[in-house]
């Protein structure tokens, strides 16, 4: 008789021993669990129980004799098999568990397990899960929508600000203006400050110019807003049209190059298309949502590649995260290169204030120079727009650049106070969760650091290990990667709860400290509900242990009543 193939997905989980099956389903069923449970003793009997938010849908077991028993007479078989010692139980995650469930055999009802899966069974089974996950998901695409219109009109408000400040302080200067164009002389790679944060995507920009058409195609280019993204598609189309005139580069915004085809005449526009060398489209998340404007980008993207040219897109987000986006976009952005650009490092940001000050010949002490980059850390375009502020407040008010002079600039650039001296410590406890609310992921990173003497550290993190130790200095920190993929060089984890609470709790044993970074995926990926009971679980086996737990948090990317929710469960540490 041939078995059910069960696949194997990832296996998070191995108990031995007697008295572990209970106990085990137990907290499966709090975890709401999505999987299945292979169940072995001697190597005899083999029963498999399939768990679909946290419940027993399927129940399979097989003896000595290969006979086959199915449902509620299976499960009650395995359960019975709890006591024996010589009982050993494997838990899989990350399978597609609808299919899984529909096509194996011994199907449970709400009947086999008891009166009080009725309701459970019902709300699952029902199309009204379907209405509420499609309502959901509207309310999503409504939210980002607004985001991202808040998002443009404040790129907008920026890059004016930017703007007057350095046109105020060129004519102060006799310096003349900039010469007109797409592709000034200022977008160069030359002016491109270099970093560990950018290096990946200045390099592949600068391949792209050299080689266009020929290599990285289309080359995407990801990272929030501000931190030079514009300046490489233009870097690349300076470079181009520099070194080959006789080619034809196409610079554009989403939004603009939406606005120019709803006016184009359709043949016209082809015609224009078919002789585009180089294609550079910007701000590529407003696409999000607009069917339309989606199959006009599809068709263009084809002709120019089809022709040989060269297409270089740059977003804030990557092409699996923009809303409502076709797959076959996805397919087609994603067929070359997806590099991305992170917030500067200190270094980084320091070379950029020099390059600036350098520019306007403006004689600035070095720990002034520290002072700007140790305390505007957003992203490159607030760096720009702060130090334009500081050079044209010293200019107007005739004064040296001072202490004095830079705070009062920046407390009014930033609508805060700019302190010099550096964040208060805290005690970190064993037994003790505390969440650390940071406008940035430095902070988080650097209480570790400062921890590392005297504890083991393990960090939970969606970004690149290799990222985390170059920019942190954290190269004796386990970091285990919140990804479903393999890598041969870093430890990783699935990003779902499961495997996050099994890893988590045999970490408890040493007494180290945990850092999670990244709960705002976690939550975006199970939803709040789970999350916070995760989060809770976390608290409690802490609290009997020797483990300083770590949770970071952007408040603004969470909804008020989940910060408030976080807070009441952890101790919250302000550097306000």
């Amino acid at each position: 008789m041939a078995r059910v193939e069960f696949p194997t997905g990832i296996k998070i989980q191995e108990k031995k021993g007697a008295g572990q099956l209970e106990p085990l389903l137990s907290k499966l069923k709090k975890y709401a669990f999505n999987g299945y449970l292979l169940v072995v003793v001697d190597d005899q009997l083999e029963g498999y129980i399939t768990l679909k938010d946290g419940r027993p849908r399927n129940a399979l077991l097989y003896t000595p004799a290969d006979k086959e028993i199915k449902g509620r007479t299976a499960l009650q078989k395995i359960r019975e098999m709890g006591p024996m010692e010589e009982l050993r139980i494997k838990v899989h995650t990350n399978v597609d568990i609808d299919s899984l469930i529909s096509s194996t055999k011994g199907k449970l009802t709400a009947e086999d397990l008891g009166a009080e899966e009725h309701i459970a069974f019902e709300e699952v089974d029902s199309g009204k899960k379907d209405e509420k996950e499609s309502e959901r998901k509207n309310l999503e695409e409504e939210l980002q929508r607004r985001i991202i219109e808040h998002e443009m009109k404040e790129m907008e408000v920026e890059e004016k600000e930017i703007g007057v400040y350095d046109m105020l302080i060129k004519e102060r200067k006799g310096i003349p203006p900039s010469e007109p164009g797409l592709f000034p002389e200022r977008y160069s790679f030359e002016n491109f400050i270099v970093g560990p944060n950018n290096k990946f995507a200045y390099t592949a920009a600068r391949e792209v110019s050299r080689f266009p058409g020929d290599t990285f195609n289309p080359l995407f280019i990801t990272s929030p807003s501000g931190l030079g993204k514009t300046h490489l598609l233009k870097s690349i189309g300076h470079y181009v049209l520099k070194n080959h005139p006789e080619m034809k580069v196409e610079y554009n915004t989403t939004t603009n190059f939406s606005t120019e085809l709803s006016k184009a005449d359709s043949d016209a526009l082809e015609d224009h298309i078919q002789h585009v060398d180089i294609f550079l489209l910007d701000d590529l998340q407003f696409l999000a949502n607009r069917v339309e404007l989606q199959e006009k980008i599809y068709h263009i993207f084809n002709i120019i590649k089809k022709n040989g040219g060269q297409i270089v897109l740059a977003s804030d987000r990557t092409p699996d995260e923009i809303p409502s986006l076709k797959d076959r976009l996805i397919t087609r952005f994603k067929s070359g290169l997806v590099v991305d650009i992170r917030p500067p490092t200190f270094e980084t940001r320091r070379a950029i204030v020099k390059k600036i000050i350098n520019r306007y010949e403006v004689e600035v002490p070095d720990d002034i120079m520290d002072f700007i980059a140790k305390n505007v850390k957003k992203n490159v375009r607030e760096l720009e727009g702060a130090l334009n502020r500081i050079l044209a407040f010293s200019s107007m008010l005739n004064e040296e650049i001072t202490h004095e002079v830079v705070k009062e600039s920046l407390s009014h650039y930033t609508e805060a106070p700019i302190k010099e001296e550096r964040a208060p410590t805290y005690s970190f406890l064993p037994g003790r969760s505390y969440l650390i609310e940071e406008a940035n992921v430095e902070r988080g990173f650097e209480i570790v650091k400062g921890l590392s003497s005297q504890h083991s550290i393990y960090i939970f993190s969606r970004i690149n290990p290799q990222r985390v130790q170059d920019d942190f200095g954290l190269s004796n920190a386990t970091i285990i990667w919140l990804t479903g993929r393999d890598s041969e060089n870093f430890e990783t984890t699935p990003p779902n709860l499961e495997s996050l609470t099994w890893h988590m709790e045999e970490l408890l044993k040493e007494g180290p400290v945990i850092l999670l970074d990244g709960i705002e995926y976690l939550i975006g990926q199970t939803g709040f509900d789970a999350t916070i009971q995760f989060v809770r679980h976390m608290v409690d086996m802490v609290s009997e242990s020797e483990t300083i737990f770590l949770l970071t948090i952007s408040p603004a990317a969470l909804e008020k009543k989940q910060v408030s929710i976080l807070e009441r469960e952890l101790e919250v540490v302000n550097y306000e």
